[in-house]
């Protein structure tokens, strides 16, 4: 009987330091896998941050090409009125506007 006990510690052994092998592939693995989701989430906020620095240079571009067209109206308007007002004063059409341009 000692053989067959012998031979059942041993596998008792061997299957102990299977465990500890898996155990230790496991950890080593967790291990991994929480550095690889710690670098995605990393990309995932630098991402977000590049969206977001996008969508706020969007919006002043925006707001930039507004108040440009809002100039452009306005001067537009100023001009005109500088035009009717050599107009009256000089008594004559654009004649002086052709030689300017």
């Amino acid at each position: 009987m000692s053989d067959p006990a012998a031979a059942v510690r041993g596998l008792l052994a061997d299957i102990e330091r299977a465990a500890s092998a898996f155990e230790t592939v496991c950890g080593e693995i967790r291990g991994e896998i929480a550095q690889q989701a710690e670098q995605t989430d990393a990309r995932v906020r630098e991402a977000q941050r590049d969206r977001d620095a996008v969508r706020e240079a969007e919006q002043g571009a925006r707001t930039r090409a507004k108040q440009a067209e809002q100039a452009t109206a306005i001067l537009r308007e100023e001009r005109e009125v500088i035009r009717q007002a050599l107009r009256a004063v000089t008594g004559a059409g654009d004649s002086s506007e052709n030689g300017s341009r």
